[in-house]
């Protein structure tokens, strides 16, 4: 170990070239390693968490295929099924949290009282929900979070019994959570009771999401198929319900997914992909390296000669190169852990909204593990071949003498180090090709209309608690009096409110009835998106008006049933036109009535389709309300969106805002204040996390790319100089050398290219999920590539080549004297 310690100290920058270009790909791969544990493979925190699953619905014969639970599906999954140790419905809200004069707008969650038993967690202090508490006017209670606790309520142990106002109403505080306790979301500050009656018809409202624990002993499949047969009973079950039979017909069945898949989301996929790109930068960076050794083997050529004459075996030869390579491998693997921190430190310090879990991110025993195990891997790789090589002396006498060495060098055997570079090449096509294919999934969803004029838009949430407005009327007004105070502003041109807002993630499904498209008696309402929006929303959004006229405020106030649907609602039932005058309405699904008819509504105008989840999903079919629908109470929502259009910055626009709603209601607290053109961002964010780090592990695979070719080529001009000298003194001019030289490079990279083109055509479809109107053979993407790192090879190629073109024969030719 000292003398391999002496060997790579006598060149010090030699060492800190291998280490430093290891370190680079030991580094990025614990990075990512330590995203995937933290996020993925680290289980939840959760007794026996494997056992957790989603529980969730799919209708492919309404067009839905992902619904979640309704009051009823739990109670009789609850009542009837043997499978589950418990199930929980949640759902997250916002709560208005008050003491005294203070108060905040804070996340929160609705839940049943059988999650933190099924969870099986408990709170630090106090106590859960009990069963009664779930039930349907029983006394409000909340918990709260350990940060809730500490920060605003002064870490008070007595908290425990104090009452506290939630959305207006006085509820006693029965518990406080664990401080790692963050479901369903990290940001969640709040958790009440979410009431649910024991015995429900309530079948059509699927509007909170279900969790389950397995029974001891059961396997997800076995649950799965309990359910479905639950589901096959449903018009036995609900006997009153007219919708169980309809349901079954839209092949409504239940199915199970683990609980981490919906509390993370898609981002595993991109981890995944990520951990592959990174992987590929780790090959190049050990071609790098072996290339080197090769080139630090060749000079020591002679000197390992001399071993062999004096006795040394080549097992010990290869020993000792490897055991280079070895500490090479090792150092790499320390500075790539403190490259891997940096940038963990960076990723959380900039936390960005589509990486859940991040505050489980850390380099623990496992992520070291991993690190050594992928620097011994490196270097085992980068030192094999090098080792190999250098110590296979087939000509002794020759190497001893050191005579004819100088033409013997041109063909010197460099193929080793031509599969080094063709690998270097081919694995940088293919993470380019990736890359490329994210690329322009981004332009698509860039270039994307969203259905309404994003910029200069500022958004915002209210919600108006019951206790002070406690009728439909007196909610509404205060929307129409908040629009028109807004609107009178000269730097707002347009304001409005609606129940929903594009790119949020919420939708309101709901059946309806078309009158003249009757449908059969016993099958399912077609489903549509339903809202409601005031006049000013369709000008403050500029959501364009196809056909008819927009929501007007007489609607509203005489409760008139005009309602505006959107371009694909209208050519869905009237492809030829002939939309306006139509009549629908909607089925009212109020306490055990689902599936009764509401009184009919007159389309008066046909609107733009808008994006509603994201900007990757179709616009759904969506019906816009007055807010104040005919029916009394029907689809009426205190919590709803304002929108602004703004004259000036948005953001300029935000205390004109607070200090208008303080002036109608001092008591209320904005929540969601942002600009649209935030929630397109948003909306584009795991694409565009996916896009922007397989660039990134693309832009350092070209650089060590290049710098692998410009490295092989150097050390081939350097071998050939007694050749090229020959050539230049028998005639040849600069530009046959330079032809001859970029030649030899370009025969590499074209097998390195051919080899990446074969691999991006077979790997690049794992990235189907997250491409956009793009295909995973796109022509355009497989044709710019090639070019591109055909144009990086010549560029890094040329100054070796311009190099040999200036090459002195005299010179050349002196060590053949």
């Amino acid at each position: 170990m000292r003398q391999i310690l002496r060997q790579l100290a006598r060149t010090p920058g030699f060492t800190l070239l291998c280490v430093f270009t290891l370190a680079v790909g030991v580094g990025s791969d614990t990075a990512v390693f330590s995203v995937l544990q933290g996020i993925l493979l680290r289980p939840l925190p959760f007794p026996q968490a494997e056992r957790l699953v989603g529980v969730w619905h799919t209708a492919p014969g309404l067009g839905l295929a992902e619904m979640p639970q309704s009051p009823a599906t739990y109670q009789l999954y609850r009542q009837r099924g043997g499978t589950f140790a418990g199930i929980a419905l949640y759902r997250q809200s916002t709560i208005e949290l008050g003491e005294g004069d203070a108060t905040a707008y804070l996340p929160a969650a609705e839940v049943t009282p059988s999650l933190f038993p099924v969870l099986g967690v408990a709170p630090e202090l106090g106590r859960a929900f009990a069963e009664e508490e779930g039930r349907p006017g029983a006394a409000p209670v909340v918990m709260v979070s350990d940060h809730i606790w500490r920060e605003r309520l002064g870490a008070d142990r007595g908290i425990l019994g104090r009452t506290l106002r939630v959305d207006g109403v006085a509820a006693q505080v029965v518990g406080v959570m664990r401080p790692d306790f963050d479901f369903p979301v990290p940001e969640t500050e709040a958790w009440r009771p979410l009431p649910i009656a024991a015995a429900t018809s309530d079948l059509y409202r699927f509007q909170f999401l279900g969790v389950a624990r397995l029974a001891p002993g059961v396997s997800a499949a076995a649950a799965e198929a309990d359910l479905k047969r639950l589901d096959a009973g449903l018009p036995q079950a609900f006997p009153g319900s007219p919708d169980a039979a309809g349901l079954l017909r839209g092949g409504f069945t239940a199915f199970l997914r683990p609980l981490r898949r919906d509390l993370i989301g898609e981002i595993g996929r991109v981890l995944w992909i990520l951990l592959g790109s990174v992987s590929c930068i780790l090959l190049i960076a050990c071609a790098n390296v072996a290339n080197l050794l090769i080139v630090r083997g060749e000079g020591r050529r002679r000197r390992t000669a001399i071993q062999t004459a004096l006795g040394a075996s080549r097992r010990r030869l290869v020993g000792a190169v490897l055991g280079e390579s070895l500490v090479v491998g090792f150092a790499s693997g320390a500075a790539g852990t403190l490259l891997a921190w940096a940038g963990i430190r960076l990723l959380v310090h900039l936390r960005p909204a589509e990486v859940p879990r991040l505050q489980e991110v850390r380099i623990d025993g496992r992520v070291l593990a991993f690190t050594a195990l992928v620097a011994l891997a490196a270097s085992l790789l980068a030192g094999l071949i090098p080792a190999l090589r250098s110590t296979a002396v087939s000509d002794l006498a020759g190497e001893l003498r050191g005579a004819a060495w100088a033409v013997k060098s041109g063909r010197l055997r460099p193929r080793a180090r031509q599969v080094l570079v063709a690998l270097q090449v081919a694995i940088a096509v293919v993470l380019l090709t990736g890359s490329g294919l994210l690329l322009r999934s981004l332009q698509r969803v860039a270039r994307l209309h969203p259905g309404f004029e994003a910029a200069n838009v500022l958004s915002l949430r209210l919600n108006l608690p019951e206790s002070t407005y406690p009728d439909d009327e007196a909610a509404a007004r205060f929307y129409r009096t908040l629009e028109d105070r807004l609107t009178a502003h000269p730097e707002v041109a347009a304001a409005g409110v609606s129940q929903l807002l594009p790119l949020t993630g919420t939708q309101a499904p709901a059946g309806h009835e078309v009158e003249d498209h009757p449908r059969p008696p016993g099958s399912p309402p077609p489903v549509f998106s339903v809202t409601l929006a005031s006049d000013g929303y369709f000008r403050a959004m500029r959501i364009p008006l196809l056909e008819g006229r927009a929501l007007e405020r007489q609607d509203a106030e005489r409760r008139s049933g005009a309602v505006v649907i959107s371009q694909g609602l209208a050519h869905r039932f009237w492809p030829r036109g002939g939309a306006l005058g139509k009549l629908l309405r909607p089925v009212i699904e109020e306490g055990v009535t689902a599936g009764a008819p509401g009184p009919w509504y007159e389309v008066v105008g046909v609107a733009g389709d808008v994006r509603g989840r994201n900007l990757t999903e179709p616009p759904r079919d969506l019906v816009y309300y007055p807010l104040l629908a005919k029916a009394k109470g029907e689809y009426f929502a205190r919590q709803l969106f304002v929108v602004l259009r703004s004259r000036i910055e948005p953001a300029r626009l935000a205390p004109i805002v607070r200090r208008e709603i303080a002036g109608l209601d001092p008591s209320l607290h904005i929540a969601n204040l942002q600009t649209m053109e935030q929630y397109m961002l948003r909306s584009r964010a795991r694409l565009t996390f996916a896009a922007l780090m397989v660039l990134i592990a693309a832009a350092v695979a070209l650089a060590l790319g290049a710098i692998g070719v410009y490295g092989f080529v150097s050390y081939l001009v350097s071998q050939r100089t007694p050749e090229i000298g020959v050539r230049v003194a028998l005639g040849a001019g600069a530009a046959d050398v330079r032809r001859m030289v970029l030649r030899d490079a370009l025969a590499v990279a074209a097998a390195g290219l051919a080899a990446g083109m074969m691999g991006a055509a077979a790997l690049t479809r794992t990235l189907g999920s997250l491409l956009f109107e793009v295909r995973p053979l796109d022509p355009l993407t497989f044709a710019l590539v090639p070019g591109l790192l055909a144009a990086l090879v010549l560029l890094s190629s040329f100054l070796p080549a311009e190099r040999a073109a200036r090459i002195d024969p005299v010179k050349a030719l002196q060590p053949l004297e």
